[in-house]
């Protein structure tokens, strides 16, 4: 075999070892990394997962790892309590700051028409539904974008040669 041809040859191996490497590594959703061993799992599992791998990596005893398990799962719940509180507090400002917007915006339009003249308070109003209707088409299209991301997502994640 000549100098060419094991060079080649070499070339051919380190490229076929880089995709292969590549090939196995887990898909990104949204900046995590999950594989199908790793979809969303329930608190308890989360917990007794953390209590698993702190008794392996401490080489605790089984009361230690009951009392560590107990401790994992009492904190696990109180995060995700905290979470969902959380969650349904921002729900609730964020309807709290649509209805301020809706307001101030009806005490703006009110007082603007009050120093334009009839003629310009219709010209005004003609201007803002024809900005109504371009965020209402820039909103449809992003619609349709996601809806196109998410039909390629679920093509990519129902591959059964994913990895």
């Amino acid at each position: 075999m000549t100098l060419v041809n094991r060079f080649i040859l070499a070339l051919g191996l380190v490229l076929l070892g880089t995709t292969i490497t590549f090939a196995q590594q887990p898909v990104q959703i949204n900046g995590a990394e999950r594989t199908e061993r790793q979809e969303r799992k329930t608190t308890e599992e989360r917990a007794e997962m953390r209590a698993q791998k702190l008794g392996e990596a401490l080489e605790l005893t089984e009361a230690q790892q009951l009392k560590v398990e107990a401790l994992e799962l009492k904190y696990a719940k109180a995060a995700a309590t905290t979470k969902e509180q959380m969650r349904k507090e921002m729900k609730a400002q964020r309807e709290v700051m649509k209805q301020n917007r809706e307001v101030t915006k009806e005490m703006h339009d009110k007082e603007l028409k009050a120093i334009l003249t009839e003629a310009q308070a219709e010209k005004y109003e003609a201007l803002k539904a024809e900005r109504k209707a371009k965020m209402e088409e820039k909103r449809a299209k992003m619609k349709e974008r996601r809806a196109a991301m998410k039909s390629k997502r679920s093509k990519v994640k129902a591959s059964p040669n994913r990895y």
